[in-house]
């Protein structure tokens, strides 16, 4: 009778529990023009409550495997790219944004003005995007980039 009554517990909860699908948004990027890919997939798709996943164009293979790989090679390039977002030499490598002058960034006027601020946008965005998602990247971020 126990059983009986148990099974019938099960199956309420079950009719009354339905576990909804999360979307998911698949890309296809070119690995030869990463950096202009990045931009355009976070500006169209880091707000959105799919999950991404990337695929390259010409190679097989979509999920967490390519899409965790993007996440680290833009954030590589973010990382060691010229104009030069991060200071050199910061202990336990940690990323440290690199001094600028805030006028000079707000004026915007010079193109290396303008590609620092798209670039520490496109790394937020990469960030948060890596939040929401539930996906590991390794960042490693100065906890001053957490402090408000």
């Amino acid at each position: 009778a126990q059983h009986a009554h148990s099974q019938e517990a099960h199956r309420r909860l079950e009719s009354e529990v339905s576990v909804a699908s999360v979307p998911r948004q698949k890309v296809r990027i070119s690995r030869q023009r990463l950096l202009d890919s990045a931009v355009k997939v976070m500006n169209l798709y880091s707000s959105g409550n799919a999950v991404l996943e990337i695929e390259y164009v010409g190679e097989v293979g979509t999920g967490s495997g390519p899409t965790l790989e993007f996440y680290a090679q833009v954030s590589e390039h973010l990382r060691t790219s010229t104009p030069t977002l991060f200071r050199k030499n910061v202990p336990a490598g940690m990323l440290f944004p690199a001094p600028c002058d805030p006028q000079w960034l707000r004026a915007a006027a010079d193109p290396a003005a303008q590609q620092i601020l798209e670039r520490f946008r496109l790394l937020g965005q990469i960030v948060a995007k890596c939040i929401i998602d539930n996906r590991l990247v390794d960042i490693q971020l100065h906890p001053a980039f957490w402090r408000s």
